[in-house]
């Protein structure tokens, strides 16, 4: 809000030379927990130590000086950041079946020692870590996996009228745990993330489906060891408008049998057409056929309609005829 103090507020420290026997520390490592994807054979790592440092690693926690890879660490007094000194290393990932691979690191402080010549021994001076910091990374010991896909690939999606809902849902397995965030495409590159992600179940309900025809998904999903996993998936919307058409009628032992064209309710009133389906009498089947007693001389109105409520046309037919 723009205030600020009247009068300046005052430190007062001292800073005294003093002998240093502490060795230095790793305050944090990044990424902590680490994770190595499936098949990868590095991994890069960047650690903070608490004073200016040089520092080595190994898979076995050996001595400083017998350990034969180095970070990169940064010394100098004007690259420090709030988390400490930064260091930078490529961990090697041993080609086993180990889950969780084990590196051990210890560090030198005063580093600028090893480059001034009036120092030989420097190494006598220096304090060092005498038990390795340990740092573990998991490794994935298996490919992440897109497992279930709906609608399923050729899946053919019939609905009554427009707009046409889609409940899209893809399951995942494999990677460190079977968890990723998973993205969708509709064939363009242009991914979007799912309403619903971060676990095993990925769902994203659409709505807005206003034509029939083919349509084209591509995934991508990433685990948190960076393994990925793409699949694809094709679905065709059509949309039924129409209702049901009558393509036999017989009578069979004075059963009145309708057959049509698609799966149906089928009612019949002996008034007339107009009748409402709900108010006429019901024949048996939900499929394609349809019975009901067939009286001598009696007329039967009979209409149909289909499981999205489309009706068909009026069919009119006399009992013995």
């Amino acid at each position: 809000n723009g205030n600020s103090n009247v009068n300046e507020y005052v430190i007062n420290f001292c800073v005294a030379p003093a002998e240093d026997f502490t060795p230095p520390l790793i305050d944090l490592f990044v990424p902590d927990p680490g994770y190595v994807g499936f098949g990868i054979e590095n991994k890069s790592l960047i650690f903070y130590t608490n004073e200016p440092a040089e520092c080595k690693w190994s898979l076995e926690d050996v001595a400083y000086e017998t350990m034969d890879i180095n970070g990169v660490c940064n010394w100098q007094p004007d690259q420090v950041t709030p988390n400490g000194w930064a260091c930078n290393t490529l961990l090697e990932v041993p080609d086993n079946e180990i889950e969780i691979i084990n590196y051990y690191f210890r560090c030198a402080d005063q580093p600028w020692l090893d480059w001034d010549p009036e120092y030989e021994n420097s190494e006598l001076e220096r304090n060092v870590n005498q038990e390795g910091i340990v740092y573990p990374l998991i490794r994935t010991t298996e490919a992440l996996n897109i497992s279930y896909i709906s609608p399923f690939d050729g899946e053919v999606i019939v609905a009554g009228a427009f707009p046409v809902p889609i409940n899209l849902e893809i399951h995942t397995s494999g990677g460190i745990d079977g968890n990723a965030n998973c993205e969708y495409s509709f064939g363009d590159d242009n991914f979007v993330g799912f309403f619903d992600t971060g676990e095993t179940i990925h769902t994203q309900v659409f709505s807005n489906f206003y034509e029939e025809g083919e349509y084209n998904l591509d995934f991508r999903c990433f685990d948190l060891a960076g393994n990925i996993a793409t699949r694809s998936t094709s679905f065709v919307i059509e949309v039924d408008g129409e209702g049901p058409e009558v393509v036999r009628v017989y009578d069979g032992n004075e059963i009145l049998n309708i057959i049509t064209n698609e799966p149906a309710e089928c009612a019949y009133s002996n008034n007339e057409c107009s009748f409402n389906f709900v108010n006429g009498t019901l024949m048996s089947g939900t499929g394609l056929v349809h019975t009901s007693s067939f009286e001598f001389g009696l007329q039967y109105y009979i209409k149909c309609k289909d499981v999205f409520g489309n009706s068909g046309l009026c069919l009119n037919v006399v009992g013995g005829y």
